[in-house]
């Protein structure tokens, strides 16, 4: 029996593009087809909005010219398109962000052609045709297809999915699912049901010499001219007085092919449509103005009938129906065996082409994901499900909406916001009113909930395309650039000044959330720059918007609204990194390394995922958990809920040697072991049918993995009961701790979860923790009203830690050697002063010579000792802004020895804050670092290049036979600008107010009072 991956029966465009789809992704299919050739009346003729772009995205933008061609606009006429049009759409501006035609319109064996053309070079896909499917049969985890080939055999094809694409009278829909599961076609949003006639007309031009009195030869009209005329460019739906009809030029313009559809509801099988047809067409054809509305001076003249030959002509019920289903188990449905339409918006073959190719990498992610069990399948599907319906029903709305204007005709309502789209107009720099359906293209699924993207990383958009150009290659559309290839994602970076090192961090990211490859791969990363990148990329291809005024030089059509920097609209200006679906979905956006890492885990959020790998790198991956290093784990214990009673899968837990299987209960007793760093014992489950959300439980647990034994009876052991789950968090999962008193007198950390953010307001509320362990594992937050900022430290008991001369403009001004290793001093635990308070001297310090001293803060996280380099960055947990105030006359040499402690240990000498931002979400390369004393500018420094002494450096010297204990803050020294060094000197007074902002930190600010 031959096998596949994918079973596609239907050799429609949904059929083709969904076998094309999955042949660019590498995933194997079989397309059944009942024809033996293609059919070859044109059936639907229009593709518009975003499935013109998925046209292109499959190969076929060169074979368009040969199909299709782009009609400029859409009139609304009363009775026909003799009469001007009371409403014109223009479709030629680029309002969708897609650099390309709004609407096509097509021959569609010709697009049947071309589609088959391009999967005949793919080893990929096999057009079987003369093919009748007769049966289906479930077996496992595959499914058997039986057919009938086209010399009449019987056979059988064994694949993993089987995809309905055959109409809506297939046999997949009637004949398999309506009776076993019970799917049928239900009436959709628009409500619609009708008659209509439909024609297909190929036009001849009548010429002086075939037509020698035809009346318009002596006004001078050529034979185009009179095609023109007769038969006007654009699409036309004419409202009553008389029939509703929707008519207009389809296929190449040199193939002068005609659509005239007509609504007839009192049909009945005694018609003959064919003379209702020239019965509705022949008064169209007679003309008694030009198209000026001009009179002919001839009087009326009509086209010649015999320049009109019917290709097709008969009755169609047009209505418009969705599946209540749209799948069941390895049964989908696709293309107009899910839905149908009406003509009125061209949404019949172009809702298809979205079915499949949303379905595509869905498809080869469930076939190449280990484990992928029915409820994942289940979950993944129906995400499927949730964002086509809500297409089907936008898609429904817009026929809808013209439907309206064709069978009503035009509305005082509709009226009125043409007027004021037209007063809108006269305003300059104003464009008339928004676009609804371009609104609701750029906020693509954001509002479908259980869509298969990351709400919280602002997933569900749409990226918009445009032309992108890298060094020495011409321009491409962007989708072509930033389409996966074996992945279902593509992690798009978006770097500015050092593409090397985004790209560095993507890689990282990837490393850290251990993605599964059928994901997102190092191969899926494209990094794109907003102008072009004049640097050395060190072998990356770094592409950027190509400047229209070379795309003009190529002859590249300019739409109007195009802009090359379209492609950046949709999100934030702070946004690096995009996780992009195959089809051009934002999955999720990540401001900096810390949220990609958080939000690339989620890209397999129907999965909980435990590793096991040899002890280097045991982690938890959950989408309600983020991950950790078995290195720094703890403990959470998860209430997962009810799990389902058909199937939970193999949940098995290793302990030694010890093997303990849940099998398919939905009551689980699962085991702690003693999960240390150097063993390979942790639980590796393969979990499924999770109902909801996991809920954190907090209460009596807090374990550490060295305080739980291998079994109930292990003393230290912990037995957790059903329905719960262990889970590890990483205590580094933070990005921008504040830490604050609030009103109710308790002191509190929160996570601003984001570097641009401004800290919290004294009088705001705010969601906050008791401890810095209970903000990382989320528990116990409570809403509290914010009375002051603090030091933003996890622990404000320990020795600050200084060092000396580590800048080399500092060095220069003072006119000092710099040393080999970094001086080293502390300051006692009450110099700590933090954010905004008032830095109150003594008149013995005031007298003192008192200066600043700007400084990057960093802090571990972890008590550590004896550090390699290596080892001292991964335990640095953040970095913060600090003020190293000294007395600079304790630094004369008389008075100090060359000992700094007794000048900078003084109450309050080291204020820090407002926030700790994570060492992953710091732009340490980047980063500038400005203090000013009463507005004026004194230091001003950037980190890379002026910095002796990198951070990590700093900590793998002080670690060096001393014990470092965790939470420890190291001020890294100051860069030139110091008071001391200015001339004349500026020294600290009473009322100066000292500001120091560091970019992705924020600003630390400080007043100086005087004691009187």
């Amino acid at each position: 029996m031959d096998t596949t991956d994918v079973i596609i029966v239907g050799a429609g465009p949904a059929g083709l593009t969904l076998a094309i789809s999955l042949s660019k992704l590498g995933m194997k299919s079989v397309i059944l087809e009942k024809e033996l050739e293609i059919v070859d009346d044109p059936r639907g003729i229009a593709i518009t909005h975003d499935a013109v772009r998925i046209c292109w995205d499959l190969g076929l933008g060169g074979d368009m010219p040969k199909i299709s061609q782009e009609l400029p606009h859409f009139n609304f006429h009363q009775s026909s398109w003799v009469n001007p049009p009371f409403f014109q759409h223009e479709s030629s501006p680029d309002r969708f962000a897609q650099a390309l035609p709004g609407a096509i319109f097509h021959i569609q064996p010709k697009l049947e052609l071309a589609m088959r053309k391009e999967l005949g070079g793919s080893q990929y896909c096999e057009l079987r045709s003369g093919c009748t499917v007769t049966g289906r049969k479930l077996d496992g985890a595959e499914i058997i297809a039986e057919y009938t080939d086209a010399e009449g055999q019987a056979r059988s094809i064994r694949g993993s999915w089987l995809i309905g694409a055959d109409g809506k009278r297939g046999i997949v829909r009637k004949h398999f699912l309506e009776p076993t599961a019970g799917v049928r076609q239900v009436e959709g949003v628009y409500k619609y049901d009708g008659t209509w006639v439909a024609a297909n007309l190929k036009i001849s031009l009548p010429t002086p010499k075939t037509h020698p009195k035809f009346p318009l030869w002596s006004l001078g009209y050529t034979p185009e001219k009179v095609y023109d005329l007769f038969w006007p460019t654009g699409f036309h739906f004419g409202s009553p007085p008389g029939k509703p009809l929707a008519s207009g030029r389809f296929g190449p313009n040199e193939a002068r092919l005609w659509r005239h559809e007509f609504a007839q509801n009192d049909w009945n099988d005694s018609m003959d449509s064919e003379e209702l047809l020239w019965e509705h067409l022949m008064p169209l054809m007679t003309r008694k103005y030009d198209d000026k509305g001009r009179p002919f001076p001839s009087g009326e003249a009509t086209f010649p009938r015999d320049c009109i030959e019917v290709r097709r002509c008969r009755p169609f019920q047009f209505t418009h129906k969705v599946v209540n289903k749209w799948f069941d188990d390895r049964t989908i449905l696709i293309g107009d065996a899910a839905h149908v339409f009406p003509p009125f918006g061209g949404q019949g073959i172009a809702s298809g082409l979205r079915d499949a190719q949303q379905l595509a990498w869905r498809l080869m992610l469930l076939q190449r994901l280990p484990n992928a069990t029915r409820s994942i399948r289940d979950n993944v599907l129906q995400a499927w499900a949730r964002e086509r319906a809500y297409s089907v029903d936008v898609a429904a709305n817009f026929t809808k909406f013209n439907g309206q204007l064709c069978n009503h005709g035009d509305t005082w309502t509709f009226w009125l916001m043409r007027n004021i789209d037209w007063a809108i107009r006269l305003i300059p720099f104003f464009s008339g009113l928004p676009d609804p359906l371009s609104k609701t293209e750029a906020l693509g699924f954001t509002t479908v909930e259980g869509g298969f993207f990351s709400s919280k990383y602002s997933g569900g958009g749409r990226l918009p395309q445009v032309y992108l150009s890298s060094r020495g290659n011409n321009p491409e559309l962007s989708d072509l650039i930033l389409q996966p290839k074996n992945t279902a994602m593509t992690l798009l970076v978006i770097a500015e000044d050092d593409p090397a090192a985004a790209s560095a961090q993507a890689v990282k990211a990837l490393d850290k959330a251990q993605v599964d490859e059928a994901v997102i791969s190092r191969d899926s990363i494209r990094i794109v720059c907003s102008n072009p990148y004049v640097g050395t990329p060190n072998n990356l291809e770094v592409y950027y918007p190509t400047p229209i005024e070379h795309l003009s030089t190529l002859g590249v059509t300019i739409r109007p609204l195009y802009k090359p920097s379209n492609l950046f609209t949709r999100f934030s200006p702070r946004t690096r990194f995009v996780v992009l679906r195959a089809d051009f979905f934002i999955f999720g956006l990540a401001k900096n390394y810390l949220e990609l890492v958080g939000d690339l885990p989620s890209s397999t959020h129907y999965m909980l995922r435990l590793y096991d790998s040899g002890g280097r790198n045991e982690s938890v991956k959950d989408a309600a958990c983020g991950y950790a290093e078995a290195e720094s784990f703890k403990v959470l214990l998860l209430r997962v809920g009810a799990l389902s009673n058909t199937e939970v899968g193999d949940l098995v837990f290793h302990s030694g040697q010890r093997r303990r299987s849940a099998g398919n209960s939905s009551n689980l007793e699962l085991y702690l072991g003693n999960h240390s760093r150097n063993r390979s014992d942790i639980a590796r489950p393969v979990l499924s049918g999770l109902r909801g959300r996991p809920e954190v439980v907090t209460e009596g647990w807090g374990l550490r993995a060295d305080q739980c034994g291998d079994s109930p009876d292990g003393g230290a052991g912990a037995r957790l009961s059903r329905n719960y789950i262990a889970i590890l968090t990483n205590p580094e999962d933070m990005e921008s701790l504040v830490r604050f008193k609030a009103e109710d007198g308790g002191v509190y950390f929160t996570d601003l979860g984001d570097i641009t953010s401004d800290a919290p307001a004294p009088g705001s509320k705010v969601t906050a923790y008791k401890s810095f362990d209970a903000l990382l594992s989320k528990s116990d937050g409570e809403a509290v009203t914010v009375k002051e900022l603090l030091a933003p430290l996890p622990l404000d008991t320990s020795n600050i830690y200084c060092v000396g001369l580590n800048y080399k403009s500092h060095a220069n001004e003072a006119s000092i050697e710099l040393s080999e290793a970094p001086p080293l001093w502390v300051k006692p635990p009450m110099a700590l002063a933090n954010p905004d308070q008032d830095i109150v001297l003594n008149k013995y310090c005031a007298s003192s010579a008192p200066d600043y001293e700007a400084e990057l803060v960093f802090v571990t996280s972890k008590t550590c000792k004896d550090l390699t380099e290596s080892e001292a960055e991964d335990t640095i947990l953040g970095y913060t802004i600090g003020n190293d105030l000294s007395c600079r006359f304790f630094q004369l040499p008389k008075q100090s020895s060359g000992q700094f402690f007794y000048a900078k240990a003084f109450d309050n000498f080291a204020p820090m804050g407002p926030a700790l931002v994570s060492k992953e979400a710091f732009p340490f390369s980047t980063a500038q670092m400005v203090l000013t004393v009463n507005g004026e500018q004194r230091q001003q420094a950037k980190f890379e290049g002026d910095l002796v002494f990198s951070p990590a450096k700093i900590l793998s010297f002080m670690s060096q036979g001393t014990t470092i204990p965790a939470y420890t803050a190291v001020m890294t020294g100051t860069p030139s600008g110091v008071g001391a060094f200015m001339n004349p000197k500026q020294l600290l007074k009473h009322g100066d107010e000292i500001k120091i902002t560091v970019t992705g930190i924020g600003e630390l600010r400080n007043k100086i009072v005087v004691e009187q």
